[in-house]
């Protein structure tokens, strides 16, 4: 229940019930009570579910105390009787003083829920005072610092003649000597003087936080205000959006609990931009990652997103992401510009926003102006007498100081194929002239802010790791990856002339095996525990000067930016020897794992993260296979990439000329039956007369952007093959693949929809079919597509399905008609296990409606196991090969 130790009369003691205690939040406004009654219940049952804390029960009993005082209209007598009861029995344990027993914390709970409950309905009756425009003071608010009255803390670090609030010394009674006091275990008196260390950026001079209260309401607005913050709380989407107009913030944080305002807010946070052209940022906590949430956030205007926050330090480290600069530390911005009018224009665009800017019209002295004025970020011009930009970039990535600052180009070059020179050459980004006022200061911001985060975390050991492993945060790595990427880029661009080597370095990609099998053995807790010792010893044996971070559910990245091949190789032996010889315990016993390693040197591929991440992958998959568990990416050869090409300009050709065709291949009902349904494959035959399939062609496509274009053409294929059958009075099924890239690309829901209503096929007789492993990673987005068109007659299928978390939670949410069985299930026959989590699978899809197709079966055996198991339908060549022709005799096929 209460979790508490102790804390003794040496602590410094805490404040104890008396008549003198400070109210936090008195005087409150009669028609807010029912807001702060709600606040103040939601504490009482943060309490009651994750520990009672003494110092909060002190100043709770005073903001009960105010309430009551507050709730003196008639209308309000059921609030005051809860009230009063609730403060009764902190008055019983905080005289004596001690935390709350057994039973008096029951009462707390139950009080705290009817408080919750009349709060709701006077919040429902009650007017709201509008505040009025100026500068009026908000009296429910808490005054700065109030929390250092009930701790002995150091007074913040810093410049004493910075303005600091006047703060009232209020010194509580301390306890009767040899009395102790209660307070959650592991919870200390926050250290002052860390805070400041932490955080050399101003957060905001202003915030508002629209919540419902809880433990990190409680705990946010002090930490907020330690930081240079004046901190509101409020309770209402209206009264925030009324507030914005009168009084515009620095900072708006917006709790999961009003997702559904976000669109007003997010309308009314731009309106103040729009208009008083400060910086409002608005940030939105969300209680789960799921990517609805997150583009319905981005959508709205959210600056920042903090998802499922474990603690207040989370959402902190977010919000320092998006701060405002601090007054005194302008962004500084170099612009390179040998035409005087047009670096005259960007330097008064800049510093108009703001930013110090400076013009250099000579490129050669550049170097030397880069050491004194120290860029934040430098905006180059391409075509320069004397030196270009691009040639200018390079001798600049290769100074070490300046290798991570910010290159944009201004020019206006358009053509394409140059400014992709500029990018290869070590630019960030490149804006073409004429450039709106707006764009340039959007373009120069967001760039610096990124490097002063990334500087900041690299100043900061502590901040850019996790704290219970060890390990860098991700971001921190792919920024750092990305960083190295580049400079390899400049390196063999600059060494090109010199015939020097490229840059050594590489990425690790590591990989604990049967981390699926433990998860469903052990649970996930325990996988969850398994995975950050992992990660505790590989941040322990990581090389000194690299960079390791936990990728995906149960891999990891290892990234060394001057290892040579060699090195590398020796490196990933030892990490795997490490982590394979290490005794992992499992409620005491021990557990050995095996790891697989990939290794991508950076010079094996071309320089984009997302192709090194993609071949350390791919090596990682191969080391799978092979018994020393380590593999190198070998780049393909030159046969393979001629191969490729040709493979890439076939596909192109099919899109444009519709040279794509299928071949079906029956599914048959075990118990037999009239019903004619086919799977269309996919095919393509090349000028060669070479006939590629779908395992060739989608990953292609997809790689290449084209996919959405493959798949409407298979979508209207099928409902044209479709619609002829229907013509001639037959009826028709067809399973169709598509990708989750096609699914989620704009508006093809609705051109889909378009195509059935205009063929006016029969319902049902088109079944999307959807891998189970990209549907559990894109769910939420399949969700949405099968949601919008299952009314219209479409049907869904989920193959390759294999039992599990993630598998149960598919076929619970999305609208299933088919599954097709993965090809574990044909072992049926001879693994007593997988036949009983067979019979398992059955039995549930078929107490949901989901019918259940054996997929690939070409063994008799395989097949009457799947019949008495109770499937519904055959698909293989065991029935029978795929052909160009819809040909099957229905009637007469029975298991």
């Amino acid at each position: 229940m209460s979790g508490a130790g102790t804390v003794s009369e040496a602590t410094g003691g805490c404040m104890l019930h008396d008549s003198s205690a400070p109210v936090a939040f008195a005087p409150l406004r009669p028609t807010r009570v029912g807001g702060y009654g709600s606040i103040l219940a939601a504490r009482v049952l943060a309490m009651w579910n994750g520990g009672w804390d003494i110092n909060v029960l002190v100043l709770l009993q005073a903001d009960l105390h105010a309430l009551g005082a507050a709730a003196c209209e008639p209308r309000h007598a059921r609030l005051g009787q809860v009230t009063a009861a609730i403060a009764a029995l902190l008055q019983t344990a905080l005289t004596q003083p001690r935390l709350p027993n057994e039973h008096e914390a029951r009462h707390l709970a139950s009080y705290a829920a009817a408080l919750r409950e009349v709060c709701a309905e006077l919040a429902e009756s009650e007017p709201v005072e509008r505040m009025q425009r100026g500068n009026v003071a908000r009296a429910e608010r808490p005054p700065t610092g109030y929390w250092q009255r009930w701790h002995d803390a150091a007074p913040v670090a810093g410049n004493a003649n910075a303005g600091k609030p006047y703060l009232v010394s209020v010194f509580p009674p301390k306890p009767h000597k040899g009395l102790a006091v209660t307070v959650p275990e592991n919870q200390e008196p926050p250290n002052r003087g860390n805070v400041s260390k932490e955080s050399s950026t101003v957060l905001a001079k202003r915030a508002y936080h629209l919540t419902e209260g809880g433990p990190i309401f409680c705990e946010l607005g002090p930490r907020m205000e330690a930081e240079g913050a004046e901190m509101e709380i409020l309770d209402s989407a209206d009264e925030l959006i009324e507030l914005l107009g009168a009084l515009p913030p620095e900072l708006v944080i917006v709790d999961s609990a009003f997702i559904e305002d976000i669109e007003r807010i997010g309308h009314a946070a731009q309106k103040v931009r729009d208009h008083v052209g400060s910086h409002l940022c608005l940030a939105m906590i969300l209680e789960r990652d799921e990517l609805a949430l997150r583009l319905r956030a981005r959508r709205a205007g959210a600056d920042a997103l903090v998802v499922a926050p474990a603690s207040v330090d989370d959402i902190l480290r977010v919000l320092r992401a998006v701060a405002v600069p601090p007054a005194g530390d302008p962004y500084r911005i170099l612009i390179v510009e040998d035409d005087r009018a047009q670096g005259v224009f960007a330097e008064s665009v800049l510093r108009n926003a703001g930013m110090d800017a400076r013009v250099v019209e000579d490129p050669l002295v550049v170097l030397d102006t880069l050491r004194t004025f120290k860029p934040d970020l430098i905006l180059m011009d391409l075509y320069m007498p004397r030196c270009n930009g691009m040639e200018l970039t390079t001798l600049i990535r290769e100074q070490p100081e300046f290798l991570h600052t910010p290159i944009v180009f201004l020019s206006g070059e358009s053509d394409q194929e140059v400014q992709f020179e500029v990018i290869d050459a070590g630019a960030d980004d490149f804006l073409a002239k004429p450039v709106r006022p707006r764009h340039l200061i959007a373009a120069v911001q967001n760039r610096v802010q990124r490097a002063r985060v990334l500087a900041n975390r690299g100043h900061a050991p502590g901040d850019d790791r996790d704290a219970r492993t060890g390990l860098h945060h991700r971001d921190i790595l792919m920024l750092h990856l990305q960083d190295m990427i580049a400079a390899k880029k400049g390196s063999a661009t600059g060494g090109a002339a010199t015939g020097a080597p490229p840059k050594p370095g590489g990425l690790l990609f590591l990989e604990v095996e049967a981390a699926v099998q433990i998860r469903e053995r052990l649970g996930l807790a325990t996988l969850e525990q398994v995975l950050a010792d992992v990660g505790h010893v590989l941040a322990d044996k990581a090389p000194a000067d690299g960079y390791a971070a936990r990728l995906g559910d149960a891999s990891f990245l290892v990234v060394d930016g001057a290892a040579s091949l060699s090195t590398l190789e020796a490196g990933a032996a030892r990490l795997r020897a490490e982590l394979m010889q290490h005794a992992f315990t499992v409620d005491g016993k021990p557990l050995r794992l095996r790891i697989s390693v990939g290794i991508c040197p950076f010079a094996a591929v071309p320089a984009d993260v997302g192709a090194v991440l993609n071949a350390s992958e791919r090596a990682c998959r191969t080391a799978r296979n092979t018994d020393r568990g380590i593999a190198c990416y070998e780049p393909p050869k030159d046969a393979e990439r001629e191969a490729q090409a040709g493979l890439e300009h076939s596909i192109r050709s099919a899109i444009d000329e519709a040279g794509f065709e299928f071949v079906y291949q029956p599914i048959v009902a075990v118990q037999g039956g009239e019903e004619a349904q086919f799977q269309c494959l996919l095919r393509l035959r090349d000028s060669d007369g070479k006939v590629h399939q779908a395992g060739a062609i989608v990953p292609v496509a997809e790689r290449r952007g084209w996919i959405a274009e493959v798949d409407r053409w298979a979508v209207a294929e099928a409902i044209a093959v479709i619609a002829r059958k229907q013509a001639d009075n037959s009826k028709l099924r067809l399973f169709l693949t598509q990708s989750p890239l096609s699914l989620a690309s704009p508006q093809y829901a609705d051109w889909l929809r378009d195509q059935l209503v205009a063929a006016q096929i029969a319902a049902e007789s088109l079944v999307i079919e959807i891998r189970m492993d990209e549907a559990i990673v894109h769910s939420a987005t399949i969700g949405e597509f099968c949601r919008s068109l299952v009314h219209h007659g479409v049907s869904f299928c989920l193959s390759q399905f294999e039992a599990g978390l993630d598998a149960a939670s598919l076929l619970e949410h999305l609208p299933l008609s088919f599954i097709k069985l993965g090809p574990r299930y044909l072992k049926a026959a001879s693994a007593g296990a997988i036949k009983d989590e067979l019979h398992n699978v059955v039995a549930k899809a078929h107490q949901l409606g989901i019918k259940v197709i054996g997929h690939r079966v070409e063994d008799p055996q395989a097949a009457a196991t799947l019949w008495m198991i109770g499937i519904d339908f055959l698909q293989g060549n065991l029935v029978q090969q795929a052909g160009d022709a819809l040909s099957f005799d229905f009637k007469s096929a029975v298991l």
